[in-house]
């Protein structure tokens, strides 16, 4: 007589299973690992590559010596912008055209600089070139600054005669020429501690602010890391 056939065992099969188990296991953590370096590791190289970005502004010269007045009444020189990342515009204080949404778009940088943990406790300075200075006296000026709440430590505002404030513009800046009158120049212009041109932002563009923030970070950065 045949005799039924014995039912499978299980233990044998679940001895199998386990090791497969473990080594599926294994193999998903080390691939997980594996696959976070690697993302790791491209952000880095991202980050890294945000903090270089200094390198790869442009360089348009350096800017010239001058002598003026800011609206304090104090005598200001290049030499003490030398050493600091700064912001220029050139404005006068009866333009009917760009100047006010100029100085507008300047009292948001100030702003955002001062909300900025990195860039709050650097000495970035934003200057404004009058362009009218038979008209543009300190007083005046300062009275137009006080409208858009301008830091005195931060915001200066320079006068002078119309003759520097054309060599400026011209030679330094290179906004203008001759036989143009600088008054027409809405450009804004980064100027890094060693003096050098780093880049140009129109007035209009509406990324000015976070445009700007962007370079002189990557010049702080810079200048730390050195």
């Amino acid at each position: 007589m045949q005799t039924a056939p014995s039912s499978p065992s299980l233990a044998t099969p679940r001895r199998k299973i386990w090791p497969i188990m473990a080594g599926v296991a294994v193999a998903f953590i080390v691939g997980t690992t594996v696959i976070m370096a690697w993302m790791f590791h491209d952000l880095s190289a991202k980050m890294s590559g945000k903090n270089s970005a200094a390198a790869d502004l442009a360089d348009y010269g350096t800017v010239v010596d001058f002598h003026l007045t800011e609206r304090s009444g104090l005598d200001i020189q290049y030499a003490n912008l030398a050493g600091t990342i700064w912001i220029a515009d050139f404005i006068f204080t009866n333009c009917a055209g760009p100047c006010p949404l100029m100085s507008l778009r300047m009292s948001y940088l100030q702003d955002s600089i001062q909300a900025d943990p990195l860039l709050k406790k650097e000495m970035i300075r934003l200057v404004s070139f009058s362009v009218d200075p038979d008209r543009d006296t300190p007083s005046v000026l300062s009275a137009y600054a006080d409208r858009y709440e301008a830091d005195r430590d931060r915001w200066w505002f320079l006068t002078g005669d119309i003759k520097t404030i054309r060599h400026i513009s011209t030679d330094g800046f290179h906004l203008s020429s001759p036989e143009e009158p600088i008054m027409h120049s809405t450009m804004f212009s980064l100027v890094d501690p060693h003096g050098h041109i780093r880049a140009y932002y129109h007035s209009d563009d509406p990324d000015l602010v976070s445009r700007i923030l962007r370079d002189v970070a990557s010049l702080v950065n810079a200048r730390r890391a050195s």
